[in-house]
């Protein structure tokens, strides 16, 4: 069996093993395990019902990421982006006024040209003429973006009315949490170790379980209370009848509005 494994993913062939690719496949599952949550916060903000846009996020990435592993045999995951959702919600629907079914419509026909432009060979036509400069600025912005979004939902920083953020306190038990993390993380990259994320990540969950559960973890009340329940997975499929796609396009101006642009 694992001989049929290693010849169909040609991970031996690669250079790597078994531990090495499960290894990465737990790190890379915990670095992104936190879109399942932060997906629906932001998308909620615009109106989207957060346990269906919880589901939707799920069942999205599983499937985007098994056809990417099982049929590609490309070891790379694959979730809603981070800072498309924040420009979905607060640039396009609060921001420019229209309904979350309109902008999802734009999403849809988006998502098309994409796929048209890729199987044209466009994409890559378009990538190779971007200069690496500015691809390593934009993997750096969307790291720094991301790394804010943690430390404030962390509460490490927190809004302050003079200079913008400040240090949130240890009264609030994340900010302990995530600092032990962190250090944890730290530590263990200075020391050139392979598994410092994910070992960081660990150690910051049972500091999570010991500090705000203390001796009863109850693992089961961590999650969400609608992940025990289908009821809302069936929102998945309202969501996706609401996006009338000839009525909500007619709705899309392509005429800006003029503050739009004092934004950025």
């Amino acid at each position: 069996m694992l001989t049929k494994i290693d010849n169909y993913f040609g991970i031996t062939r690669m250079g790597s093993t078994f531990k090495t690719e499960i290894t990465g496949g737990l790190t890379a599952f915990l670095a992104m395990a936190y879109v399942i949550f932060v997906n629906p916060i932001i998308l909620s903000q615009a109106g989207m019902p957060q346990p269906a846009v919880f589901a939707a996020t799920i069942i999205s990435s599983a499937v985007a990421m098994l056809l990417m592993g099982l049929y590609s045999k490309f070891p790379l995951g694959i979730a809603p982006c981070m800072s498309m959702n924040a420009f979905f919600a607060f640039s396009v629907v609060l921001g420019m006024g229209l309904a979350w079914q309109t902008a999802l419509s734009a999403v849809f026909v988006a998502s098309l040209l994409f796929t048209i432009i890729s199987l044209a060979g466009v994409r890559m036509k378009i990538i190779s003429a971007i200069p690496i400069s500015v691809k390593q600025a934009g993997t750096v912005g969307l790291g720094i973006f991301i790394a804010f979004i943690g430390l404030k939902n962390s509460g490490i920083i927190i809004k302050d009315p003079s200079i913008f953020i400040t240090f949130g306190g240890f009264s609030n038990p994340n900010v302990i949490i995530a600092i032990i993390g962190i250090f944890t993380a730290a530590i263990f990259l200075v020391k050139k170790s392979q598994y410092a994320v994910f070992i960081g990540m660990v150690v910051a969950a049972i500091s999570g379980l010991i500090l705000r559960y203390g001796a009863d973890l109850g693992i089961l009340t961590i999650a969400p209370e609608y992940l025990a329940t289908l009821q809302h997975y069936q929102q998945v499929c309202h969501l996706h009848f609401q996006l009338n796609l000839y009525n909500r396009w007619q709705q899309i101006h392509f005429s800006l509005p003029s503050n739009h642009y004092q934004t950025y």
